[in-house]
């Protein structure tokens, strides 16, 4: 936008993206190293050398090997998963050539795959302290899980990171020992025990407390140990330590701090360090979950991640998981739904963060790949030199980690995933407080005591009312409903089991309210599916709400109730959540805002319940979002039905990027576009994320909308440019300079409508709209329409900022979007996924104010880049960002 509102957009990007974070790490990878897994069995030398065959070596012609070793070497015959015996580390000469030749790899018959070492981010936010004090241990409710159990020495949690300050007051004692490697046998490393004997024959020389992998000579941060893999993994950084007293410092010794894990032992894995950069870096992280698995960890913790898969890690952890092995892994600290890996993988548990009040930590990443959350805001622990405060998601992993020990020592019987659902049936949920990631903060916050407690859990209630109702799966006034429950066992095997349904409420009558179900294993889940409950709903309609208690016994005097509260009627708004991409991701910011409101309203999810039926035209406001759809998003079913409603007077909020794409470009239906929106489409993707509401306009006036960055759902890649048909009236403008150039318009005739080019749920609540604001004034313009005076203008704050490139994906340019504070020099490149330099973009001085730099996917030679992951990373004297984007050919 052409006005001085736009600087805004530079405030906005650095409170979003730099208020947490100091700087963007710039893109660290080993460059020189691959790991490959070869078709074929490849045999040894008599040093233990592979001998590479003439064909596998041709592959290596442009990248000479300069080192191969075995990457999971000495596994015992009956442990040992196939294929993990032919995958290698190799390093090679004329790293400038590597892409080349792993591309040579990956389409030779010889090779399995090859792939970068993964170099994994510590995620971490370090923090002055400001009080000392372990709020996390109450709000788990550590004290009465102790009550119940208090760890076992047994259990080693192996903690993957910078190293362990292992001489530490409050640690020493829970260092975990090779018994082995300890020759004097005093419980300790000391001295006598470096004997340079490899006692147990795992491999490692001296490994008495755990080992130290990183040999990266010259490539440490000042006073790091960079080089000579060893058997002293001490910690320089600090961020291991912290993370080893999280998970299980000495607890009840009148010393320093208390932890979850309690009395369960650390074992000492050095896999990174701090880099030249000043950030933390995870460069063995392969290496070290197999040391783990191989030498006793019963848990791994692994605070560290990047979005880039490994299907060496992936083995790894599959590796670990067979040992019996529990996984944790965190979330990251992008405030993304991006899934981060090692967290993302198969037999990890990904946690995320939270604060002292269960909200969810505003720079924790989420998503439905998140399986737990732990407080990880200003937590009190270990330091290098005494104890002190860090937040991440770093800090909220072996938390868990703690607890998964905790849990495993008092169920050694259990498998990896019988301890897994323990943890997660013990969470207290915290969706009601989070209402923006409502089902993206796994199955809540973790809750040490409930953990370790015993319980038949409630899962769900299913509404049917097929048979005496009108199908649409609500609860409605004199209506006969079926209920079925379904529950799971995490206590134990069970006998006798009965659930038993009593009406709290007069407004519900309740017959066949026993059911015997019988047996129930361990892990199992049930319903009464067979027999369901009859719920019998009252003509009251002052009741809004009903309550049912549950309760579920079994024999030997199990005992379990819970409190259900269901809704009567249909109510004033009905959401439709037709964000086929990522399903119910982006409705705890429609909940949030109506709730806010104290708007009634039910939730349709398009994806799981169909085409909304004749049921549904009696709503007085639909509200219908599409999310980040590309294609089909509103399909013919579909149309028909939002025809019918709005044939019939209905009041429609449709909101959504792509929405006339789809329609015009891709489905060719120009009729309901111009007849129903009462919208011409012009193209898609608005190259604006500024916009600026109509003067005059109820919902558009005197407001500025920011429709990018993490005070909203981050999710706007593509808004459409459209412009309204009259009587219809533009509300928001992409450029005021430009007034058909629209992003909003509605129309009021037979219906009311209005119709939002982009998503609602885009709007950056750190810019000068506000999203409950503008909902509000969406709703008392489509029921009861008020005059909305403009408010008054917004301050300016100049800042530096690098937008998200647009488009992104992109073939064939893209636009890479930043702003100065001042005049400066900007340095501007482009990387591949090795992190190699591929394109020079800038190196000039720029004037203060916006810029927009394109780059059209060629290298320096001119040459078209392949499709794939590449990053953009923008320097100047002061800043420094890097950006991920995807070229698609």
């Amino acid at each position: 936008m052409k006005n001085p509102l736009l600087l805004f957009l530079l405030t906005t990007l650095l409170i979003l993206t730099e208020a947490i974070y100091s700087q963007t790490p710039e893109l660290l990878l080993i460059r020189d190293e691959i790991y490959v897994r070869f078709s074929e069995q490849v045999s040894l030398d008599s040093q233990g050398v592979p001998d590479l065959n003439q064909p596998v070596q041709a592959l290596f012609a442009a990248t000479p090997i300069l080192q191969i070793r075995p990457v999971f070497p000495a596994q015992k015959e009956q442990q040992r998963l196939p294929g993990m015996e032919r995958v290698f580390r190799i390093q090679v000469q004329n790293a400038n050539r590597l892409e080349e030749t792993l591309r040579k790899l990956n389409t030779s018959s010889l090779i399995v795959y090859a792939e970068p070492i993964p170099v994994r981010l510590m995620f971490e936010l370090p923090n002055d302290p400001l009080w000392f004090s372990q709020y996390h241990m109450a709000l788990m409710k550590v004290d009465s899980a102790r009550d119940i159990f208090q760890g076992d020495s047994s259990v080693a949690i192996a903690i993957i990171d910078g190293g362990v300050n292992y001489l530490h007051e409050d640690l020493h004692a829970d260092i975990w020992v090779n018994a082995a490697e300890d020759v004097d046998g005093d419980g300790f490393l000391s001295p006598a025990d470096l004997d340079s004997i490899d006692a147990d024959g795992n491999g490692f020389v001296d490994d008495v407390i755990g080992w130290d992998f990183v040999n990266l000579p010259g490539q440490g941060f000042p006073g790091e140990d960079d080089s000579l893999a060893d058997n002293e993994p001490m910690d320089f950084g600090g961020h291991g330590t912290h993370c080893a007293g999280d998970a299980a410092a000495v607890t009840d010794n009148g010393v320093g701090i208390a932890s979850v894990g309690g009395d369960s032992r650390i074992m000492c894995i050095r896999a990174g360090m701090v880099a030249q950069n000043g950030f933390g870096y995870i460069y063995y992280s392969v290496e070290g979950i197999y040391y783990a698995a191989n030498n006793g960890a019963k848990i791994i913790s692994m605070s560290y991640g990047s979005s880039t898969p490994s299907s060496t890690e992936q083995f790894a952890i599959d590796y670990a998981f067979n040992q019996g092995v529990i996984c944790v892994a965190a979330a990251g600290n992008d405030n993304t739904n991006q899934p981060q890996y090692p967290a993302n993988y198969n037999h990890v548990i990904a946690v995320a963060a939270t604060d002292q009040q269960d909200h969810k930590a505003d720079f924790s990443s989420y998503g439905a790949w998140v399986d737990v959350s732990a407080p990880g805001v200003q937590i009190q622990s270990t330091t290098i030199g005494g104890y002190g405060q860090m937040s991440g998601t770093s800090m909220s992993t072996p938390i868990v980690a703690g607890l998964a020990g905790l849990t495993a020592g008092m169920f050694p019987q259990y498998s990896v995933n019988q301890v897994v659902d323990r943890i997660i049936a013990g969470c207290d949920s915290i969706d009601h407080l989070n209402p923006n990631f409502a089902g993206l903060l796994g199955a809540g916050r973790v809750n040490a005591f409930k953990t370790l407690d015993k319980v038949i859990r409630l899962l769900n209630v299913t509404v049917i009312d097929s048979v005496s109702g009108n199908n649409n799966g609500i609860l409605d006034y004199g209506e006969t409903a079926q209920l079925v429950l379904t529950l799971k066992n995490t206590y134990a095997n069970v006998t006798g089991l009965t659930i038993r349904a009593k009406s709290l409420s007069p407004i519900f009558s309740l017959t066949d309210s026993i059911v015997s179900l019988g047996n129930l294993a361990l892990g199992d889940t049930i319903s009464n599916s067979n027999l369901p409950f009859s719920l019998q709903v009252g003509l009251d309609t002052s009741f809004a709400l009903g309550q049912l208690q549950i309760q579920v016994t079994a024999d030997g005097g199990y005992s379990y109730q819970k409190i259900v509260t269901l809704p009567i009627g249909q109510r004033e708004i009905l959401v439709v959540n037709d964000d086929q991409t990522t399903g119910a991701s982006k409705i705890g910011y429609y909940r949030e805002a109506l709730d806010s409101l104290h708007r009634e309203y039910d939730v349709w999810d398009v994806f799981t319940q169909g085409t909304p039926g004749t049921a549904m035209l009696n709503y007085q406001v639909i509200i219908w979002y599409t999310g980040e759809a590309v294609q089909n998003i509103l399909t013919a079913a579909e149309r028909q039905f939002l025809q019918s409603y709005l044939n019939s007077g209905g009041c429609l909020f449709l909101t959504g990027q792509n929405i006339g794409y789809d329609l015009v470009e891709q489905q060719n239906d120009t009729t309901f576009f111009k007849n129903y929106l009462h919208a011409n489409y012009l193209r898609n993707s608005s190259n604006d994320y500024s916009l600026a509401g109509v003067p005059g306009d109820p919902i558009g006036a005197g407001q500025t909308f920011i429709i990018l960055g993490s005070g909203g759902a981050n999710n706007q890649n593509s808004p459409d440019v459209i412009t309204a048909i009259t009587p219809a009236q533009a509300s928001i403008v992409y450029e005021p300079s430009l007034p058909d150039e629209q992003a909003a318009i509605t129309y009021a005739g037979a219906y009311r409508l209005v119709y939002f080019a982009f998503g609602w749920e885009g709007i950056n609540d750190f810019g000068p709209a506000k999203r409950q604001e503008v909902m509000e004034r969406v709703l008392n313009w489509l029921s009861t329409p008020t005059n909305i005076s403009a408010p008054g203008a917004v301050s300016q704050t100049k800042r530096f900022a690098v937008f998200p490139n647009y488009p992104n994906p992109f073939n064939p340019q893209t636009i890479i979007h930043f702003s100065l504070p001042k005049s400066e020099r900007v340095i501007l490149d482009i990387f591949n996924s090795l992190g190699q330099r591929v394109r020079h973009l800038a190196n000039k001085q720029f004037t203060a104010g916006e810029h927009k730099v394109t780059w059209n996917g060629r290298d320096n030679s001119g040459k078209s880049c392949s499709s794939g992951v590449y990053y953009y990373q923008l320097k100047t004297n002061r800043f420094s960002k890097a950006g991920k984007m995807v070229l698609l050919r």
